[in-house]
């Protein structure tokens, strides 16, 4: 499975304009396989089915 948060992995006028600006960015992720995509669905659903 591929998860990945690193900044260098984002569009690179992104990854420019965060740094000539200085904003301060949180990346929760950048990249995902479909492998990855699934399990993330998957725990979606389990937490709907637990409130309904």
């Amino acid at each position: 499975m591929i998860n990945s948060r690193k900044v260098s992995e984002l569009d690179p006028y992104v990854n420019k304009l965060y740094k000539k600006e200085g904003i301060t960015i949180q990346v929760t992720s950048t990249l995902r396989d479909a492998e990855y995509q699934k399990y993330l669905f998957g725990m979606f659903l389990k937490v709907q089915i637990h409130h309904l």
